[in-house]
């Protein structure tokens, strides 16, 4: 058996001093779904450098609130962040997107909002399709107050849904790569490819 990898990609290296503890939250939820959808483990991975996930497991980019990466993939839709929206996920040519925006240095509610938009991600589904949908509903529901984790309905959705081939949208990885080498280096254009 393998191991479900969710990938949290932050090149620009918002979570960097909580990504830890953001990891072993999030692998919490995820290996017990996991290992329901026969899988040997689940996990959280922060990785430093431009992966290609597995047939099946999700990637979500981090970006500074007020930007997104998302917008960038071929046919979406540009974003409205507003205080109230913390992540984003679309569909467009056959490929997701998803991002969760750091608006708040709270671990707790940063695991929560990157599960909730891996739930869009691999339930494929917006929000009226997401929000309501289980009751009662913890990190599906369209406002999430943590601490949390995910109900019994939430989890056995997710392991059913595991092993759906999702594809992934990459290129939003060398963006923010790209941007996080300019903002280290200082240039006070590093955001200049995703500002809002």
């Amino acid at each position: 058996m393998s191991i479900y990898r969710l990938w949290v990609v932050d090149h620009i290296r918002e979570l960097r001093p909580i990504q830890g503890t953001i990891a072993r939250r999030l692998t919490g939820w995820l290996d017990p779904i996991a290992k329901k959808a026969n899988f040997s483990a689940g996990e959280c991975v922060f990785p430093q450098y431009i992966v290609n996930p597995g047939v099946g497991e999700m990637l979500i980019h981090v970006c500074p609130f007020g930007t997104s990466v998302v917008q960038k993939m071929p046919g979406a839709v540009k974003p409205n962040p507003t205080a109230s929206h913390l992540g984003m996920t679309q569909q467009a040519g056959g490929v997701t997107g998803a991002e969760v925006y750091k608006k708040t240095s709270d671990a707790e509610g940063i695991a929560s909002i990157i599960f909730h938009e891996a739930m869009h991600n691999k339930l494929q589904l917006g929000d009226a399709g997401l929000h309501g949908r289980f009751t009662p509903c913890e990190l599906s529901c369209a406002s999430i107050t943590w601490p949390t984790s995910p109900t019994s309905d939430e989890s056995d959705a997710m392991a059913a849904a595991l092993r759906n081939p999702v594809a992934q949208w990459l290129n939003g990885q060398r963006i923010l790569r790209s941007a996080g080498m300019r903002k280290r280096k200082n240039d006070p254009l590093w955001d200049s490819e995703i500002v809002l």
